[in-house]
């Protein structure tokens, strides 16, 4: 479970999962967060990711800059 306050929504979303999540084992005792989750049409979580560390001060929608 993640480590850092969640919302009530991804609280849910990473409660829902009927999957282990993956990724940093139980030795990491640092924060983490769900990043996003993909639901399917019928409301079931199929996969997700997890950050970790320091939350991101800034967060981008995308990835490199657009070209202007």
């Amino acid at each position: 479970r993640p480590s850092r306050p969640a919302s009530r929504r991804d609280d849910a979303l990473y409660r829902k999962a009927d999957f282990p999540w993956y990724g940093l084992d139980a030795a990491y005792t640092g924060p983490r967060w769900l990043m996003q989750a993909a639901v399917a049409g019928d409301g079931a979580v199929e996969h997700g990711s997890l950050g970790h560390g320091e939350e991101p001060s800034v967060r981008t929608e995308g990835g490199a800059d657009k070209e202007r």
